[in-house]
């Protein structure tokens, strides 16, 4: 079955249709068969295995978006983790739902920047082994940060994708 052999949706449903490029790939996704999607007790789960391991980040709303204009807007103050970024959550999660065999083997990641930096932190404060793969075009703080966090870099190719 191709992901265009599903059942035609009206207009209002199509994917892409003012719902986000997330909605249009999960809707791909359900018509290929694919069902992973988290449950609100997987978040939950998620939110307690990472709580003592993050920052709790504020929502201040936005001051330059006219609410009348586009809503109430607010900002998940998501730069103030200790990486400086979401990525600290994912990442986090990730690592903690390792079992024994897999952190003592440890991890390997392809990244750029925000999600090598909070890889790199969580293994240390973890125990994990960590390599992160950089392409030779990565911003050199991420690559400082990156092995300061005390992840092992290996740096080749000319992209991300190489």
């Amino acid at each position: 079955m191709g992901l265009d052999d599903g059942p035609k949706l009206a207009k209002a449903e199509r994917p892409g249709q003012g719902r986000g490029r997330g909605a249009d790939l999960s809707c791909r996704r359900r018509r290929a068969g694919i069902v992973n999607m988290l449950s609100y007790d997987d978040i939950m789960a998620a939110r307690e295995r990472i709580r003592d391991g993050i920052v709790e980040t504020s929502c201040p709303g936005s001051l330059g978006l006219d609410p009348t204009r586009y809503g109430r807007v607010h900002y998940k103050a998501e730069f103030r983790q200790t990486t400086g970024s979401f990525k600290d959550r994912g990442s986090l999660n990730r690592l903690l739902l390792l079992d024994r065999a897999q952190r003592d083997v440890g991890v390997v990641a392809a990244s750029a920047g925000n999600h090598a930096q909070a890889l790199a932190y969580h293994s240390a404060r973890l125990e994990i082994p960590c390599t992160i793969v950089m392409p030779d075009s990565a911003p050199l703080i991420k690559v400082t940060k990156t092995r300061g966090y005390g992840a092992r870099v290996i740096q080749t190719g000319a992209t991300i994708t190489d």
